[in-house]
């Protein structure tokens, strides 16, 4: 009789896990309310930030939560571009602040000064440029310096909507690379406008919840410090510079 009980026990749990599972996920659920822009009845403001290398797409993902098409010939950003959405997560007003930085050279001193007071943000990477994907340490590490220790960052791969024979990071590369930064991966197209509006959103829920990665300027992976917080000499084939 005992384990007749404990079935119909796992049974009702099941039953109710499959009942309450769609009501939990509406609660969690992020929505955009546009409303909020023009007024001031918001709960919580947020500053983030869009950074990576130059043309990875950075500003189309801007445009599309603004609503804006996709320009297919975009030029790159000079120096910052911003805009502010409204959103609702579990019946609270946010005001989300994105500013899209440059990620040419010439902009870096620029961009390190917008670290100061943002919440987290996106680190974006091309799936068809080596270079944008070689280059997350780097920019990594200018987070690890100047961003807070308690704000949230993504890494964010774009231009997947591209044939498999023109994407040189693979999807395993950039879980391997999240991994090692310490920072949620997922991976969108500002093209075809595919998980744009799911990757701000998890953006918030994040912010909203805590860090999930507290020691995300600390975790390499597998517990491992990344190499730019190692005591010790720096590796020297490393192409990740300050200037």
């Amino acid at each position: 009789m005992k384990k007749r009980f404990g079935k119909m026990t796992g049974w009702a749990m099941m039953i109710a896990c499959a009942w309450m599972g769609p009501l939990l996920h509406s609660v969690d659920e992020v929505t955009w309310a546009k409303n909020l822009i023009m007024d001031e009845e918001y709960a919580f403001l947020f500053k983030t930030l869009l950074v990576g290398d130059t043309q990875t797409g950075k500003s189309n993902l801007l445009s599309r939560i603004k609503g804006d098409p996709f320009l297919l010939e975009s030029k790159p950003t000079v120096g910052v571009d911003f805009t502010t959405q409204g959103c609702q997560y579990r019946n609270q007003g946010i005001k989300l602040q994105v500013w899209d930085t440059g990620g040419e050279e010439k902009f870096r001193a620029i961009v390190m000064s917008y670290f100061r007071g943002a919440k987290g943000g996106l680190l974006v990477f091309d799936v068809t440029n080596r270079g944008s994907f070689d280059h997350l340490e780097m920019w990594a590490k200018l987070m690890a310096q100047y961003a807070s220790e308690e704000s949230v960052w993504l890494l964010v791969a774009n231009k997947i909507d591209v044939e498999e024979s023109d994407r040189v990071v693979s999807r395993a590369e950039g879980e391997e690379k999240a991994e090692v930064l310490g920072m949620r991966y997922m991976e969108v197209s500002a093209k075809e406008n595919t998980n744009v509006d799911e990757v701000f959103f998890t953006l918030v829920r994040d912010i909203m919840r805590g860090n999930p990665n507290p020691e995300w300027r600390y975790s390499g992976g597998r517990g491992a410090r990344p190499w730019w917080n190692r005591p010790g000499p720096k590796p020297k084939d490393s192409t990740c510079t300050l200037l």
